[in-house]
Formats: C-alpha cells, structure tokens, sequence
C-alpha cells in the first residue's frame, strides 16, 4: 500500500519501488514509475481558417485533470500539433482532422477539425 503524494498540490511524481521476491531473501526487485493525472477529457477544437493563413491551430487548452480520490484541478495544458499542413493549396471547404501530443500528458492527445473557408 501506498501513500498518495503530493507535489505542487497535485497527485504526481517519480517514485522507485522496491519489492521483496518469497522465495529468494537475496532478490529485492525496484521500479522506477511515473505518476501523473489523467485529462478527463481530452481536448477538441473546431477551427475555421482562410487558405494560406499561418498559425491557424490552438497551443493551449484549459482542461480538467483528474489525480484520484475525487481530486479534480483545472490547468492549461500546450499542444505540440503532430503535424501542420500547409493550406494555401486547399480549396475552400476542404475539411482535415490534426491531433497533437499534450504536454505533461503524453497519453492523451487533442484533435483539431480545421474547415479552409
């Protein structure tokens, strides 16, 4: 059993485990873990841009985050688009779904459905 953590008033942290093997007093086996909440719900974003306009994507979101035992906090979370497709050649109406890694979340990812006007 173990304690919950908190760091920064949040449920997350590295932490070594260490393990005892019954029938083997020599072998204590460890791992290394990673904690880190969960998003609730990943983001999603709907966005209209005009063919050849840069910088058409969201890098921040505000999402709910979830540490257990009911312990739910709100942060802004920043986007690394997996990629950014270049819309100058795009006919108005062409419609294409990006998604991107969340920072500090790397298991959850947002998506982007982008409509060219």
């Amino acid at each position: 059993m173990a304690t919950t953590p908190y760091t920064d008033g949040q449920t997350r942290g590295r932490y070594t485990l260490t393990g005892a093997v019954s029938q083997n007093a020599a072998v204590n086996p460890t791992a290394d873990i990673t904690v880190m909440p969960s998003i609730d719900t990943p983001p999603t974003t709907s966005v209209t841009t005009t063919a050849g306009t840069p910088g058409y994507l969201p890098r921040s979101f505000k999402v709910t985050q979830n540490a257990g035992s009911s312990t739910q906090f709100s942060r802004t979370v920043y986007v690394t688009w997996d990629t950014y497709p270049d819309t100058s050649g795009m006919a108005s109406g062409t419609v294409f779904t990006v998604r991107g890694i969340i920072g500090d979340c790397p298991f959850a990812k947002a998506v982007a459905t982008v409509t060219v006007s």
